[in-house]
């Protein structure tokens, strides 16, 4: 009786730890789902809810599959540049309307509930792919370190917090793998065709999973696991399933006035084309510029460990690396687990060679990563009384990964620097203030309440620093420096890539280095952060210190109310300037005259009058 009381306890105590796990991802991804306040601070959501909310449903299956009339395809609804797929802003559209939150505002939020419902999926899918690769007798031991490992992922986390595709396509290739591992028949291959339909249907650079799936087949080939005629018809399945899954999912892919497809619809590929064309060094895209100065590998790897992943977690990885070939021929998946391996490797390397080197384009690696740290934990003995130092080095790291974790979410936890900034505004600024903002960047204030730029007749100025150095561009630059009252940076995205290329941008950093060192005439006056913190508690510092211009990629600082931050201003750029910009704001203090400003600006400049 005894015995059967310990079985039962034991089982209660796994249900109620792996519940936590859960539990933790909940809440790390659903916390302060509007963490802008409903201001819309996020420029690819704002682009995705304009779309979603243009669409509207076809009268029939035929106009559905009909391209060129589809009220589903974009292209027709206005938006002739998409480089998406579908399903996932139909899935959202179609939420949205039974939750009767079809516009502007709720399918923003219904699309951020859905991508952190689609991220919580994924840490199942880890907890039961890890579970699948170990040991029979040490699955939920390896589903449980997988799944706590994803949980508390930084990357992810930030990502569940917005309304994009990728969450859509890192489900769906998690999804595929899983279906993979299974025993091979003809179920987990139709159910791993569809997930990668649906991959390729939310971005087709789904297809570089391509030489994984490959791998799967040529391990049942090479293992004799299946008969020729059986493996050729588990390929078929899942073939089959991914192309039929590709054309429901993702129709205006292709041309037709119907189901079958006469090709690949010439708008997208045009589209595409125009998105490789932002890429090279000599792109005048300004999301494109922050890419200029990086170098290959070493940027994608830096901002990885240490903003995607974080610094615990990953030398978990390497500790799991370590543990996996020193006890590589216990492993009972081996292949798969190599092929994991593959894959996190496979894919960081692609993306840090490539021109834009932004981290959620290595995000779809991040569940195998953790996959592989699950099955590691399985090849030594946790019993308490055979610890040894890599149980608790595992250990180690696995809480300071939580910890670490902990200290990002933070910032959801504290109101928008963008907002605060806008309140801090109307609190300060008298009517009639002229204000600058710059071109391609969110300007302040806010509207917020009865309080807006307009309603406290504000003069609202563009400062166009984007532009090609000129005579002509600065001669105007000079002009409306001249007659502003304040300069507001609502971010660090001009004034960082701006400054890393002073070849290209010879006066505009200079300006940039005069402001900041308050040479210019202007004088800080404020400053928002949030900055990931660490550790938080009154401290001694009353203000925070102004960031360098190339400041490094992470900085541990003090602020007023945390005693170890972690200063953010050196992450890649989409990293900080959507849910936790730094926002700075100067006063026009001496007033100096255009004139004045132009030759501080272009001494020793020799720039083209147009």
């Amino acid at each position: 009786m005894f015995t059967n009381f310990k079985k039962i306890w034991s089982v209660i105590l796994k249900i109620l730890v792996l519940a936590w796990v859960i539990a933790i991802a909940t809440i790390f991804r659903f916390t302060d789902l509007n963490w802008d306040s409903d201001q819309h601070l996020h420029p690819d959501e704002r682009f995705l809810t304009m779309v979603t909310d243009d669409l509207k449903w076809p009268k029939s299956w035929t106009e559905y599959f009909t391209t060129q009339k589809s009220p589903l395809n974009p292209h027709n609804m206005g938006h002739g540049f998409y480089v998406y797929g579908t399903w996932p802003v139909v899935l959202v559209k179609a939420l949205a309307e039974r939750l009767q939150l079809d516009n502007y505002q709720g399918i923003t939020q219904v699309g951020r509930a859905t991508s952190a419902s689609a991220e919580l999926l994924t840490v199942i899918l880890v907890i039961l792919t890890a579970a699948q690769l170990a040991p029979t007798k040490k699955r939920y031991l390896a589903g449980l370190v997988a799944g706590f490992c994803y949980a508390i992922l930084v990357l992810p986390i930030q990502l569940a917090h917005f309304y994009v595709v990728d969450p859509y396509l890192t489900l769906a290739l998690s999804a595929c793998f899983f279906g993979l591992s299974l025993k091979p028949k003809w179920s987990s291959h139709l159910w791993a065709g569809i997930w990668f339909g649906l991959a390729l249907s939310a971005k087709v650079s789904a297809g570089l999973f391509l030489p994984i799936i490959l791998g799967r087949y040529l391990q049942l080939t090479w293992n004799k696991t299946l008969k020729l005629p059986q493996l050729i018809g588990l390929g078929l399945i899942f073939g089959v399933s991914s192309a039929l899954t590709l054309r429901i999912a993702y129709p205006i892919l292709f041309e037709s006035q119907g189901f079958w497809p006469t090709g690949i619809n010439h708008l997208v590929l045009q589209n595409w084309q125009t998105l490789k064309a932002f890429d090279g060094v000599e792109t005048g895209f300004p999301p494109g510029l922050q890419w200029i100065p990086t170098q290959p590998i070493s940027y994608l790897l830096t901002h990885t460990i240490l903003w995607a992943i974080g610094i615990p977690e990953f030398l978990l990885g390497l500790w799991a690396v370590g543990v996996l070939i020193r006890f590589r021929h216990k492993l009972t998946q081996p292949i798969l687990v190599w092929l994991c391996l593959a894959w996190v490797i496979g894919l960081s390397l692609y993306q840090s060679l490539q021109f834009a080197k932004t981290l959620r384009y290595i995000y779809p690696m991040l569940p195998f990563f953790t996959t592989i740290i699950g099955v590691a934990a399985t090849q030594l003995s946790w019993r308490w009384k055979n610890w040894t130092g890599l149980n608790w080095l595992a250990a180690g790291l696995s809480l300071t990964g939580l910890w670490w974790s902990s200290g990002f979410q933070t910032i959801y936890h504290q109101p928008h620097t963008r907002v605060v900034a806008s309140e801090w505004i109307y609190e300060h600024f008298p009517d009639q203030s002229v204000i600058s903002y710059e071109y391609w960047d969110d300007g302040l204030p806010l509207s917020i309440g009865q309080d807006s730029a307009l309603s406290r007749k504000f003069l609202i100025t563009e400062l166009a620093l984007y532009d090609n150095e000129t005579l002509e561009k600065w001669q105007k630059l000079s002009y409306q420096l001249a007659q502003l009252d304040y300069i507001v940076l609502s971010s660090n995205r001009l004034w960082r890539s701006i400054s890393a290329l002073p070849k290209r941008y010879p006066v505009a950093s200079r300006y940039y280095r005069l402001l900041f060192s308050e040479a210019l005439g202007f004088k800080k006056i404020a400053q928002f952060s949030n900055y990931p913190c660490l550790w938080p508690q009154l401290t001694d510092q009353s203000s925070l210190i102004t960031p360098a211009l190339k400041p490094p990629p992470m900085q541990l600082v003090k602020t007023p109310t945390c005693a170890m931050a972690l200063a953010d201003d050196g992450a890649e750029e989409a990293f900080t300037v959507y849910d936790h910009p730094t926002v700075l704001i100067f006063e026009n203090t001496n007033h100096f005259s255009a004139s004045q400003i132009n030759r501080l600006l272009l001494s020793n400049q020799n720039l083209p009058a147009q």
